[in-house]
């Protein structure tokens, strides 16, 4: 919703100034796992959160957020062997009121199941749980754990204006005024151009007509020195005229010239 515009961009801001990732992965990732995370009851600090720890195991933009939300997607359909590997581990995804619980507490569950399983079998079981595509996020945020997220969540959730004050932060920099300065010439250039417009375009066209007349008379000065230097090759001889070309091409091109044959 529009009105939320405010918190989405502080959340993203915060999430990129405490992780290892931009706003434009961030995006990226939310872009797959938000529609997904909004069915279960996530908010969008809690998915800003899992996209951030994602991020500082190098797990980002569109990775991060296909892993997220293959998830998701499997924990809450639930296809049978997600079904099966949760009973194993004696995991249970939802809370007493019926709702989805928070990735945070689903994370420390598969944590505590997992134990005494070795690395081939954990990997085999979070494959069936998440995915194939998803074992490596999923052993990402176990490897983190769930206080890591909550922390994060927490972090994310007391973000509200942060994006102004970083905006402002850099607005104070040289490059920051270098960039106010740039939009004022801009915007003072196309105020200008719309005052001059017509006599700009009143010049470009007196300019166009005043070369044509040029290229005209460039053009019958040409056939005027050629006409000339045949008859004076036929009166004088070729030697005598290509001895006195310079002299006749000037007096054919100079003012006084021009003035004669025109």
């Amino acid at each position: 919703e529009v009105d939320q515009l405010p918190r989405v961009v502080d959340v993203l801001t915060k999430a990129a100034i405490d992780s290892a990732t931009s706003v434009q992965e961030l995006g990226d990732a939310f872009r797959y796992i938000g529609p997904v995370a909004s069915f279960s009851s996530a908010t969008i600090e809690q998915v800003g959160a899992a996209i951030g720890v994602l991020s500082n195991r190098l797990i980002r933009g569109t990775s991060a957020g296909t892993a997220l939300r293959n998830v998701y997607l499997r924990l809450q359909r639930q296809p049978v062997e997600v079904a099966e590997s949760l009973k194993l581990l004696g995991v249970t995804i939802e809370d007493e009121s019926g709702h989805m619980k928070p990735l945070a507490t689903i994370i420390d569950d598969l944590t505590a199941g997992l134990k005494g399983y070795s690395e081939v079998e954990r990997n085999a079981i979070l494959a069936k749980i998440g995915g194939m595509r998803a074992t490596a996020a999923l052993n990402a945020l176990i490897a983190e754990g769930g206080d890591k997220l909550r922390e994060y969540t927490k972090n994310l959730e007391d973000s509200a204006g942060i994006a102004e004050r970083v905006a402002a932060k850099q607005l104070n920099t040289l490059w920051g005024r270098m960039v106010l300065l740039k939009n004022a010439a801009i915007e003072a250039a196309i105020h200008l151009g719309e005052r001059l417009a017509p006599a700009l375009s009143a010049l470009a066209d007196m300019t166009r007509a005043a070369l044509k007349v040029i290229t005209k008379l460039r053009l019958h000065l040409i056939q005027t020195a050629a006409e000339a230097l045949a008859v004076a090759t036929a009166v004088l001889g070729f030697g005598i005229v290509v001895s006195k070309m310079g002299s006749i091409l000037f007096a054919l091109l100079n003012p006084v010239g021009l003035a004669i044959t025109a």
